[in-house]
């Protein structure tokens, strides 16, 4: 059975949340060219349901020297810069929203091969609200942890969700992408039973009509694989 798909009208219906999202874009790019810049991120999202528990600000990074075969975000792969942004930025930019989500998301890329922006930015988000942090990483926790920096890093993490992804283990369904990887609670903040209500994909309709598909089993929207994602999820035909 296909993943549920999900039209987040949050994202939509709110003239005032449009403004905002408008001065976020504003504010993240307030620094591309600067020297102060902390971040490279390959893209970013205001509000989620499939990232994470709850509604959730997400960030991708970007550059990833793992490239793991078959994985969903090749196009973060490259370490060349693509959207350049200072952590205290970004970190503004999320308080902007704080009153709408309940944590944040950093995914990628791998986060942790650009660790003083992560951390920083993990700390800026820690004094500025109470948000949950959710983590995604290719290496293994035992790799983090062996990392210079990997051990303050994940002490500003909630949920670490971390492991190459293979594609012969690809998982059917669930939160990880591959069934090796690993869910670790880093905190009391959440429980396993918290975690069951986590969207595994959703799509997005924005203010400008486009199409956004996130998510650990997001589909790959072509014209006949959106038609048969609906259909499998709906039960119905829609091809017409």
């Amino acid at each position: 059975m296909g993943a549920p798909l999900i039209f987040n009208p949050s994202a939509t219906k709110s003239a005032s949340l449009l403004s905002v999202i408008r001065a976020l874009h504003k504010k993240i790019q307030g620094c591309y060219t600067k020297k102060m810049a902390t971040l490279n991120l390959h893209n970013w999202m205001p509000i989620s349901r499939a990232n994470g528990p709850g509604n959730r600000f997400v960030l991708w990074f970007q550059g990833c020297s793992l490239r793991c075969p078959g994985c969903f975000n090749e196009g973060t792969h490259s370490n060349a810069p693509r959207m350049l942004a200072s952590h205290e930025n970004v970190g503004a930019a999320i308080q902007m929203v704080s009153d709408r989500i309940e944590g944040v998301t950093i995914s990628g890329g791998e986060p942790m091969e650009q660790p003083h922006g992560l951390l920083a930015l993990l700390r800026d988000v820690r004094r500025r609200t109470r948000l949950s942090a959710v983590v995604y990483s290719g290496y293994t926790y035992e790799e983090i942890t062996r990392s210079t920096m990997g051990p303050d890093i994940l002490d500003h993490v909630d949920i670490l969700i971390s492991g190459r992804f293979y594609s012969h283990l690809v998982a059917p369904h669930g939160l990880v992408g591959s069934s090796n990887q690993e869910i670790r609670l880093l905190s009391a903040r959440y429980s396993l039973s918290d975690l069951a209500n986590w969207y595994e994909s959703e799509l997005i309709i924005d203010s400008r009509g486009r199409l956004i598909l996130s998510g650990v089993q997001a589909p790959v929207l072509t014209r006949e694989g959106f038609l048969e994602y609906a259909e499998t999820s709906f039960g119905r035909d829609l091809g017409g």
